[in-house]
């Protein structure tokens, strides 16, 4: 199915980049190719008993992850936020289209271990390796603890 056919079928309307709300710490909206979410929903990562997390969902393509709402400087704070929240339940944090700023933070971040990519280059003409999913767990002991997050590419 193309991308207007899904939007036809969820009875939503999130085909486009919307500008209108965008300024140097929040990203314009952009949806993810639903192509990379039958990816993810495909992957072992995400299951019939998974609680996900909404931090944002744009205009409703996906309710469980932030995307791409805005900038590295602003993901600290929500990542210190959901930190500060922690429940012992298991979470992880998937990050579609990373930018090499939020990758290198989080590369720093004590608690925080990568865990996988998922490779969606594949999926698209060209050769872009801003094109995967970084997944990444915050070990706390022996559980990780972290959110379900893809920002998608618009810088």
């Amino acid at each position: 199915m193309n991308e207007s056919q899904w939007d036809k079928l969820l009875h939503i309307k999130t085909i486009g980049r919307d500008d209108s709300h965008s300024d140097q710490y929040r990203y314009p909206y952009e949806p993810t190719p639903y192509s990379v979410l039958e990816r993810v929903a495909n992957s072992s990562y995400i299951r019939k008993d998974n609680i996900l997390i909404d931090y944002g969902c744009g205009k409703g393509r996906v309710s469980f992850y932030f995307f791409n709402p805005f900038s590295a400087e602003i993901l600290k704070k929500v990542m210190a936020r959901i930190r500060e929240s922690y429940d012992g339940r298991e979470k992880l944090l998937l990050f579609y289209y990373p930018s090499d700023e939020y990758i290198a933070w989080l590369m720093t971040v004590d608690d925080l271990m990568f865990v996988d990519e998922i490779d969606c280059g594949d999926l698209f003409d060209g050769n872009n390796s801003r094109e995967r999913i970084m997944i990444f767990g915050e070990s706390i002991g022996t559980v990780l603890i972290d959110s379900f997050f893809m920002p998608s590419g618009s810088q």
